[in-house]
């Protein structure tokens, strides 16, 4: 007989062992990789990695047409001008 490596959580909620771990990691609050330059820690080395490649030290790229609200990603902007400027184009804009 062969082990699954699905753990049932009560009667129809199926959890890989893999993504229970992997949980248990995320929500364990044990940030074992930090950023060089501004030590800001991360419990998976992929966030770290994007963060430093995207965040940190990096300028905006895109602002709110309509305020001028900076964010270094376009869904940012996005969300920011569904939730402050109901009733208007959603759209970016660049800074160069």
């Amino acid at each position: 007989m062969t082990k699954k490596p699905w753990l049932m959580l009560g009667e129809q909620c199926y959890v890989s062992l893999r993504m229970r771990y992997t949980r248990s990691k995320v929500y364990s609050g044990v940030k074992q990789h930090f950023c060089p330059k501004c030590q800001r820690g991360y419990t998976d080395r992929n966030n770290m990695i994007r963060h430093m490649r995207h965040q940190c030290g990096i300028p905006p790229k895109y602002k709110c047409p309509y305020c001028d609200h900076p964010s270094r990603f376009s869904h940012n902007v996005y969300a920011h001008v569904r939730r402050h400027h109901p009733q208007r184009d959603i759209y970016y804009v660049r800074i160069s």
